[in-house]
């Protein structure tokens, strides 16, 4: 695989002269390239690509240091089959599958010196009201669905 990643090292130095592009794929290739060994790259498979995906969830990276690898390894698989002409080699890396989603953030609670200094420089009692409203626990959303709220038939 050596061999193939210095072609694809030249191709990206080319198209990508000037930038650390190059840098980061040749990192992100090198690391893939120590999880696989000494493999073909036409021997490597989405079942490989699960593996380097579910490792490098278990080292605790981030999705997004993930998903990048993942793009770095599809552009040089791209570039490999592209440059081979073989219509039976196909891209093993296949984002609906490989790619990994970013956890969202739960919301905080807002802390009470916080809340006072906002209600401190509003000087209108309705704003006031309101913004307690907000901020007010027993405050629920209800969603209404169907034919009362005439969202339905």
């Amino acid at each position: 695989m050596k061999a193939e990643v210095d072609i694809f090292k030249k191709y990206i130095s080319h198209r990508y002269s000037g930038s650390s592009t190059t840098k980061h794929y040749m990192s992100d290739l090198a690391i893939f390239q120590n999880f696989v060994g000494d493999i073909l790259p036409r021997e490597i498979n989405i079942k490989i690509v699960d593996r380097f995906v579910q490792t490098q969830s278990e080292q605790g990276l981030k999705p997004s240091t993930i998903n990048r690898r993942l793009s770095t390894l599809s552009s040089f698989f791209e570039y490999l089959i592209a440059e081979s002409e073989d219509d039976q080699w196909q891209n093993p890396v296949y984002w609906r599958r490989h790619s990994v989603r970013p956890g969202q953030h739960l919301p905080r609670d807002i802390d009470d010196q916080t809340v006072d200094a906002l209600l401190a420089v509003m000087e209108d009692n309705r704003d006031r009201a309101m913004v307690m409203l907000t901020l007010a626990p027993a405050v629920k959303v209800q969603v209404c669905w169907g034919p009362v709220c005439g969202l339905g038939k």
